[in-house]
């Protein structure tokens, strides 16, 4: 992840684009959490999710399947930022699965196998 991070009047964000070849394309419907919070976070259309401006950001984590888990945490360097531009490279950060098992339940798509208990909200 390449973050950029931003001090602005603005309304507090956190972006999600992924770069393609130098163009930058927003990723909507994304799941984010927030210091290490339970809740995920869905980005918009245009990839943004607008946070409040009294909410410290520490640590920002990116969830998508087959996003790496160890590549997807970034921990915040300015603590006076209030917008976070992140640019995914998906070549040097995707996961590619082939012949793995997974169930569907009514909130998440889980790995069928015992030894990955990784979860992620169906989209």
């Amino acid at each position: 992840m390449i973050v950029e991070e931003k001090q602005s009047q603005d309304k507090p964000y956190i972006q999600l684009k992924i770069n393609l070849n130098g163009d930058k394309l927003p990723l909507p419907g994304w799941s984010i959490k927030i210091n290490e919070s339970k809740e995920y976070l869905h980005t918009d259309s245009e990839g943004k999710i607008y946070f409040e401006d009294n909410i410290q950001i520490n640590s920002i984590a990116v969830f998508s399947i087959g996003l790496s888990q160890k590549n997807s945490k970034y921990i915040i360097k300015d603590k006076k930022a209030n917008i976070f531009e992140i640019d995914l490279i998906m070549e040097n950060q995707y996961k590619y699965f082939e012949k793995e098992k997974m169930k569907l339940n009514a909130k998440f798509l889980k790995f069928a196998d015992h030894t990955n208990h990784v979860k992620y909200l169906k989209q």
